[in-house]
């Protein structure tokens, strides 16, 4: 049986910028809405977090997360009513074991293989294997 391990918020963002590569979104569109109360939703390993007001929800084919309006505003462009595209460039690491995220909204529990993903201001989260993957390209020096 493996043990959990964890990262606080500065833990992942130190991990991460001390050995992730840097990846660019595919540009696959997007739902998303400002919430103008807290929003509660789930991740896709079942942890419960919060979006405060002002935060936007973003739906990706019935898998929702919530973006921070500031970071919302910096990293996703509008492509139509309603559908945005994520920009600009993250750095990513993919975890060997599981591990309990401590992220903006509340604590993420992430599988062996999930990956820990940075922004440019700093800020982690966890991604699934397959969605990082099918929403991020590596790009090469």
């Amino acid at each position: 049986m493996s043990r959990t391990a964890h990262f606080t918020a500065e833990d992942a963002a130190a991990w991460v910028g001390d050995g992730g590569e840097r990846y660019a979104p595919t540009g696959d569109p997007v739902r998303a809405q400002r919430v103008v109360e807290p929003h509660r939703w789930t991740t896709a390993s079942g942890a419960v977090m919060e979006a405060k007001p002002g935060d936007w929800i973003v739906d990706d084919d019935g898998q929702q997360w919530s973006v921070d309006a500031e970071v919302f505003a910096e990293t996703y462009e509008a492509v139509s009513e309603g559908r945005y595209r994520k920009t600009g460039e993250v750095r990513a690491r993919q975890i060997a074991q599981p591990t309990s995220l401590e992220t903006l909204e509340g604590s993420d529990q992430l599988d062996a293989g999930d990956w820990v993903v940075q922004n440019a201001s700093g800020e982690c989260w966890g991604v699934s294997d397959a969605r990082f993957r099918r929403r991020y390209q590596v790009l090469h020096d």
